[in-house]
C-alpha cells in the first residue's frame, strides 16, 4: 500500500485534518514535518531577475546566461563547494538546488540578487 498525503497548514481547519489522519495512520509509517518550499510567485520573480542581470553584466570576462548566474547566485549566497572537474581544466559546483530552498531562504536569495 502506497499512501501519500500532504497538508500545508493554512487554516485551523486543515490543521484539524491533519491530526485526524496522524490518529488514524497505521504504527510503523513515517510522518515528515517540513517548511513549505518556494512559492510560485517567488519563482516567477527568479526568472525575469536573473534575466536582468545577464542582460546587464559580464562575470569572468563573459557574459552569462540567467542560468549561469542562477549557478553563480545560488553558490555565492548559500557558500556553495567547488572542486575541481574530471579533467582539471576548470571547477564545479556542488550547491543548493532552488527548489529545495524555504520561503524564507527564496526570499533571501532573491533579496540578495535584487541587492546585487
Amino acid at each position: 500500500m502506497s499512501l501519500k498525503q500532504t497538508y500545508i497548514i493554512l487554516t485551523e481547519a486543515i490543521r484539524e485534518r491533519a491530526i485526524a489522519a496522524l490518529k488514524v495512520l497505521p504504527l510503523g509509517m513515517n510522518v515528515v514535518l517540513q517548511e513549505t518550499t518556494r512559492s510560485l510567485a517567488q519563482n516567477a520573480a527568479l526568472w525575469p531577475a536573473l534575466r536582468d542581470v545577464a542582460q546587464h553584466v559580464t562575470w569572468g570576462g563573459k557574459s552569462r546566461n540567467k542560468e549561469q548566474w542562477k549557478d553563480i547566485f545560488t553558490g555565492s549566497y548559500f557558500k556553495g563547494e567547488y572542486v575541481p572537474n574530471i579533467d582539471g581544466t576548470g571547477v564545479i559546483a556542488l550547491g543548493v538546488k532552488t527548489s529545495t530552498l524555504t520561503k524564507q531562504e527564496f526570499g533571501e536569495l532573491l533579496e540578495y540578487i535584487y541587492a546585487f
